[in-house]
């Protein structure tokens, strides 16, 4: 058995490249099998540039420049075998019926209306009716407590919400449950902060059906470090074998690394001064030194990974701390300190990302000619956009 790690957020719009590949780096860090985004922001042809940087397997319900649209992302290298999907024209969901390594499974994604929308849920579950026999997991932005009282912490007092009782007669229908509510009973946390009403509320969910729950091993509210929304976490067992290992290759990034340049240069120096000697031939010397300079390259580039993702956990400790406090206090210092360490940690974030932009485009660059595996993704889903699938008679 292993584990399938499930992460969902409201990115609050993506169309901006570095946004984008911080969003993506997060989710990977976070060690994601699946990715639930809300509110893209993105077209057809937007959203198809995602699931290109992300480098796995995808789909999406298209929205807007300026609001809407969903995305489902998997993990490279994942046995994901797509069966159908179906999507809301307005682009606030998205429903895909597949199969991980062997495991049946629906994942639905949701961003609902910020506004009193009972048919939007009534719609919907006439679309979730038809896949009760399969294990499924809602999860996204709902727009709404479900429960006033332990999902909201504001001085104003709660309304009534039609949405909200359209929302809890699916679950009892359709026997879905707030997973993070069974496993917190009492705890009171918060995915979104709003400013102008200085409230919080937990309107994040995943949602799954009864046959899920004895596989879940654990669900989590996330600091937010890159949108407004903090991102949502949950952990499945499901039988899985094991990913091919990648082979080893150098990072471009250190040829502009002065620290790395010094480091280079006194290995070699000392290589060299050590081992040059009249009964070792200068191929054997030359041959050899490729081997031992690999091996130093790997340890620095080992040390230097270790040393930034420190950086990053002290700061994401940091965050969640300042995180709680001011959900507690909600004072003017409180928040200016998590914003302080908010802007720290993406700073480090903005870096890893456009590392990663700047070796995506060395990847493209150099397969851009080449018949390969680059050109292979691509025509396979040109074909598939092609295809014909049924023959409508007249």
């Amino acid at each position: 058995m292993a584990s399938l790690k499930i992460i969902s957020l409201n990115v609050n719009g993506i169309a901006n490249p570095v946004k984008r590949t911080k969003i993506l780096t997060y989710c990977r860090k976070e060690g994601a099998n699946v990715v639930m985004l809300q509110e893209s922001h993105l077209n057809a042809i937007e959203a198809d540039k995602v699931i290109t940087a992300w480098k796995g397997s995808g789909c999406y319900a298209p929205g807007s420049s300026k609001q809407n649209g969903v995305i489902l992302l998997f993990k490279q290298n994942q046995k994901v075998q797509m069966k159908s999907t179906l999507s809301d024209p307005q682009g606030r969901w998205l429903l895909a019926e597949l199969s991980i390594d062997d495991n049946p499974i629906v994942f639905c994604t949701i961003y609902a209306p910020n506004k009193d929308d009972p048919q939007f849920f009534t719609d919907l579950s006439r679309t979730l009716v038809s896949y009760l026999h399969m294990p499924l997991v809602l999860g996204g932005d709902f727009n709404l407590p479900i429960d006033p009282i332990l999902n909201r912490k504001s001085s104003c007092r709660p309304s009534s919400s039609k949405a909200r009782a359209s929302l809890l007669s699916i679950l009892q229908d359709l026997g879905l449950t707030d997973v993070w509510r069974l496993q917190h009973p009492d705890t009171k946390d918060y995915t979104f902060y709003s400013s102008p009403h200085s409230s919080f509320s937990r309107i994040d969910y995943f949602l799954v059906s009864k046959m899920l729950l004895l596989q879940i091993k654990s669900s989590a509210i996330l600091p937010a470090s890159i949108s407004d929304h903090s991102a949502i976490s949950l952990q499945l067992t499901i039988s899985k074998s094991p990913p091919p290992r990648k082979p080893w290759r150098f990072d471009l990034n250190f040829l502009s690394d002065e620290d790395f340049d010094n480091f280079i240069r006194q290995k070699t120096s000392d290589y060299f001064t050590l081992n040059s000697t009249p009964d070792i031939t200068p191929i054997c010397l030359w041959e050899a030194y490729k081997a031992v300079i690999r091996g130093d390259i790997i340890s620095y580039s080992a040390q230097w990974r270790k040393k930034n993702e420190q950086e990053i956990r002290t700061l994401e400790k940091d965050l969640a701390t300042a995180d709680t406090l001011f959900k507690a206090t909600a004072s003017r210092p409180a928040l200016h300190n998590l914003q302080s360490i908010r802007m720290q940690l993406n700073c480090l974030l903005s870096l890893q990302a456009g590392q990663a932009i700047f070796l995506s485009k060395a990847y493209y660059y150099s397969a851009s000619n080449r018949i390969g595996t680059y050109l292979a993704q691509r025509l396979k889903g040109h074909r598939n956009k092609k295809r014909i699938a049924a023959i409508r008679s007249p």
